[in-house]
């Protein structure tokens, strides 16, 4: 359904896997375009999850307080309908969650498309969520580099047996992993900063018409203005041949030669904090 609200169109609907007959609990969500998505779901299965998804929904008022959509309580959260599907079909599924697209392990995207999930798991303490996706992160993103040359050898291998893929449909793009990293996981920033600052200037995320099949993509609005700073002083760097500082420099513009020479994991256990 679609309505009309001063000559923009909203789209209005239930969300196709989330909403149950026999659901007590209405939650409303809208997306960037202000469309509507509606899910009906049980509030005793959130609130087994997570005492604070269930004081969330119902703060101080009773559920007759609430306002009423299809015969049960609504509540709005500001998150995008997506993110809540996915946050909720792990309350509901969590073994299918994690066996499906777009969220299989090894999914090269991940931490763009699970950052508003995670997002909310970390805010409605629901680990195991939280810590299934973080792992997912520090595997494409080791700690040494050894370790980040053999998945670079890896995700060559498979490009090479996906014809018509390109690398940045089998490789991690490395500007979501540093915005999710900031928050949640600041040890795997050094090397997200130090494989952006090897990429071209313009490098952008998706545009596989306009280079190279294993050329890497970056989505540079998810950078802020202090991310874009390390990058180039880190371009800089290597551009005088000093690779080493230039890999330690990422979460602060600079690094010891003393960490130059212990190494990247020493580096972000000791030193780069967001």
């Amino acid at each position: 359904m679609s309505v009309d609200s001063d000559d923009v169109c909203i789209n209005i609907s239930n969300d196709p896997d989330l909403y149950f007959a026999d659901g007590n609990l209405v939650i409303l969500t809208r997306d960037h375009g202000g469309n509507h998505t509606y899910f009906r779901v049980h509030q005793s299965i959130l609130s087994k999850h997570s005492k604070a998804l269930s004081d969330h929904i119902f703060p101080d008022s009773s559920p007759s307080q609430r306002e009423i959509y299809d015969g049960v309580p609504l509540v709005e959260f500001q998150e995008d309908p997506r993110d809540l599907n996915i946050f909720l079909k792990f309350l509901y599924e969590p073994f299918y969650v994690f066996s499906a697209a777009p969220i299989q392990k090894g999914d090269p995207d991940i931490a763009f498309k699970m950052y508003g999930a995670l997002r909310l798991a970390d805010r409605f303490s629901i680990d195991p969520l939280k810590e299934t996706i973080l792992s997912y992160i520090r595997e494409d993103w080791p700690q040494t580099l050894q370790a980040w040359d053999e998945r670079e050898a890896f995700y060559s291998r498979r490009l090479k047996s996906s014809p018509g893929s390109t690398m940045d449909d089998v490789a991690p793009e490395p500007a979501s992993v540093i915005r999710l990293a900031r928050k949640f996981e600041p040890q795997v920033l050094t090397l997200a900063f130090y494989h952006l600052s090897r990429l071209p200037v313009n490098a952008t995320y998706g545009q596989h018409n306009q280079a190279p099949r294993h050329a890497r993509g970056v989505r540079g609005y998810l950078l802020s203005p202090a991310d874009r700073e390390k990058v180039a002083l880190g371009r800089e760097l290597q551009s005088r041949g000093r690779v080493p500082t230039a890999y330690l420099l990422a979460c602060r513009g600079s690094a010891s030669l003393y960490y130059a020479k212990h190494g990247c994991s020493d580096y972000a256990a000791n030193d780069a904090k967001p």
